[in-house]
């Protein structure tokens, strides 16, 4: 995920992913290319500490995809904007990522 386009929102570059260690749960977000380490977004111990990491991590692909769902509500003139299939992939791939089911993000 990258930067909206209004100025000053911005957010840790993604993915985002949840993984579980010892007795608690961390998110994670970025890939190995910027100094070799991902940023630690959060550390979570507590009783639903992999939920809160898995719904936490899923934050940036759940944002996508309500921007997709209003943007597709929107009519142009000639038709929507966004393609309702790819709405519900969206929404679909959030929803299978805060679940911590196989959703092809990681």
């Amino acid at each position: 995920m990258s930067k909206d386009s209004k100025p000053g929102f911005t957010h840790t570059p993604g993915p985002w992913i949840a993984r579980s260690v010892d007795f608690a749960a961390i998110v994670l977000a970025g890939d190995y290319t910027d100094e070799g380490e991902p940023d630690l977004i959060a550390d979570i111990s507590s009783e639903y500490a992999l939920s809160d990491a898995r719904l936490m991590a899923a934050a940036p692909d759940l944002y996508e995809a309500c921007k997709a769902a209003l943007e597709a509500m929107a009519w142009d003139g000639a038709g929507l904007v966004v393609p309702l299939s790819r709405v519900a992939q969206l929404v679909r791939a959030a929803l299978l990522k805060v679940e911590g089911k196989p959703h092809g993000g990681e």
